[in-house]
């Protein structure tokens, strides 16, 4: 359900506007568009404990016991590197929590073109590393879609990333080089993202230190081959 509305939802505010641009204009018309990350509803907020740290907000079960959890989700949200956090993403957010029985920490990491690669990592590593001693006896899994998806992933090619135990990687970016012949074929189905404005947001995200690993410029899939064996990864 909550694809369908966003994919309508998408459409109707045309919010792959911004998208469709490039250079100059790409950056002028992300200047003025105000950048407002969505809070949880009044709703979600009786329904579920939220508990704000800095930069994460933790939402889980009423009945659960956070400090005794012994398992917790961190998710990335998705939204291209330069969008902010949507209702719609609470909305999935909290069906997680409610259908696994699990907290799930929400970060709010970063954004292009005020940051690039080794920015969000940095933000990531602070999340992760406050999880792990807040909730010691915790199993960390990162949940990301889209540009979230592919954040997680590559998290754990870092040479300091902290123990994750799984992964879900809902729609990765996986070729940051953008020379898959198929993605133009599959670019015109997104309601969201469009090519025009990507090589403007890789060329400032790679602005880092990161890039400059070999595993980088190519495929994600060898990067989750390397992966697999240590921890568990789900892609959708």
């Amino acid at each position: 359900m909550y694809k369908q509305l966003f994919v309508f939802g998408s459409r109707l505010l045309g919010l792959n506007h911004v998208w469709q641009l490039s250079g100059q204009a790409f950056w002028e018309e992300l200047a003025e568009k105000p950048a407002i990350a969505a809070e949880p509803s009044a709703k979600m907020r009786r329904d579920f404990a939220i508990h704000h740290h800095d930069y994460l907000d933790i939402m889980a079960p009423r009945r659960c016991d956070i400090k005794t959890t012994t398992d917790i989700g961190l998710y990335l949200h998705g939204g291209g590197f330069i969008e902010p956090i949507t209702a719609y993403h609470w909305h999935f957010i909290s069906d997680i929590v409610m259908n696994t029985n699990t907290p799930v920490a929400v970060l709010d990491y970063p954004l292009v073109p005020n940051a690039n690669l080794d920015d969000i990592y940095e933000r990531m590593q602070d999340a992760i590393w406050e999880l792990h001693h807040d909730f010691p006896e915790a199993n960390i899994s990162l949940i990301g879609d889209s540009s979230g998806a592919q954040l997680a992933l590559g998290y754990t090619q870092l040479i300091e990333a902290l123990p994750i135990k799984k992964i879900v990687a809902i729609s990765p970016m996986v070729d940051m080089t953008l020379s898959n012949p198929d993605i133009k074929t599959i670019a015109k189905r997104d309601p969201v993202l469009s090519l025009p404005a990507m090589p403007d947001v890789i060329k400032v995200l790679v602005n880092t230190i990161a890039y400059k690993m070999p595993w980088y410029h190519r495929y994600m899939v060898i990067l989750i081959t390397n992966i697999s064996y240590l921890l568990v990864v789900l892609v959708i």
